[in-house]
């Protein structure tokens, strides 16, 4: 039994120092004491929270369910009071990333990030592959990299960690060069959006690629059919594994065990809840709703309970790995009405 990278991990930055594999007692306890820091941060610091939770009382939450008396972040607050939702200066901030929503006429979405926010993205980039690739390897990253703080930048720097090479090739566009980038890079592992790595695995230039050289395959920023995995993996005879993440988590939000049997979230930098979309009450494990996160560790622009829009659910039961970390299920698409998210750099 391989317990997921992310329990040692997690139970390193808790501040667990017993106990071979993570407390969820322990968790839970940070988790509380994390939120109440985060609810208290925000208040000070952001001039829109200062609003938002203006008829919140004041040392209200004892325990990380007490989180849902406070109102939710949505899109709208994003794309009209991103500025007045910093909690540091603007002269602070590393890395803004803008995002347009496909088919919306309406004002993009700005995020902000400090030097110290993107170090907490790296981070988890790099325990988090560890579950996937072994160090000394190679991988090739069909993701946007060429930006200080984007996801290439920054997961080339988490490979960097565990003594792997990453090469940040970029989103593809054109297949024919992409092989040719492949085979002369001869990576390990592969990280892109699903559609181009089917595409790649459909490329007649695959014929070229050593048998048994790319052990791994790790899908993300796109929803993942089951029929691409199936193909990819018996296409190219590798093990597909699934991210789960956007730009306002951070970029990293949970990434599969060797099981893969649900992803294991980010719990010491985010807390999560699935909710009922129509009625905003918590929803029960085993049972789809709208994921919502809240930020714990993020300083240039906390989000206290932000709707993502995603559908999935918290899986019943424990994962075949023995970790404590709770499972969510594979995000199953959009609540009607939400726009879709577009990659960007």
């Amino acid at each position: 039994m391989t317990i997921t990278p992310l329990d040692p991990w997690i139970k390193a930055k808790i501040g667990q120092h017993e106990g071979k594999k993570l407390s969820a007692e322990k968790l839970y306890r940070y988790q509380t004491d994390r939120l109440r820091e985060v609810i208290d941060y925000v208040r000070r610091k952001s001039p829109f929270y200062r609003k938002h939770l203006a008829g919140v009382p004041e040392d209200f939450l004892s325990c990380p369910k007490d989180i849902t008396r406070l109102p939710f972040t949505t899109e709208a607050d994003l794309r009209g009071q991103c500025l007045d939702m910093l909690c540091v200066s603007q002269s602070d901030i590393s890395r803004i990333v803008t995002l347009f929503s496909s088919g919306s006429t309406a004002a993009p979405k700005r995020l902000f990030f400090t030097d110290e926010d993107l170090e907490l993205t790296v981070d988890f980039f790099h325990h988090g592959m560890t579950t996937l690739t072994d160090p000394k390897s190679r991988v090739m990253i069909f993701m946007p990299g060429k930006k200080p703080g984007s996801i290439g930048d920054l997961l080339k720097k988490g490979l960097m960690r565990m003594n792997s090479v990453g090469f940040a090739y970029g989103p593809v566009t054109d297949s024919d060069d992409a092989m040719d980038a492949l085979l002369k890079f001869k990576p390990h592992c592969l990280v892109g959006l699903p559609v181009q790595m089917l595409g790649l695995a459909r490329h007649p230039g695959k014929t070229g690629i050593p048998e048994g050289l790319i052990k791994s395959i790790l899908l993300s920023a796109d929803y993942v059919p089951a029929s691409i995995v199936a193909e990819l993996e018996s296409s190219l005879n590798v093990t597909v594994y699934e991210h789960y993440g956007m730009t306002e988590m951070g970029l990293g939000g949970g990434v599969q065990c060797r099981h893969r049997e649900g992803y294991h979230l980010r719990e010491a930098d985010l807390f999560f809840e699935v909710i009922d979309p129509q009625t905003g009450q918590p929803q029960i494990d085993g049972r789809t709703g709208e994921v919502v996160f809240t930020t714990l560790t993020r300083r240039g622009m906390p989000l206290v309970r932000y709707r993502t829009g995603d559908l999935a659910k918290f899986l019943q039961g424990s994962c075949p790995c023995g970790t404590s970390l709770r499972r969510m299920g594979k995000v199953k698409g959009r609540i009607s009405g939400a726009a879709k998210r577009v990659w960007t750099v």
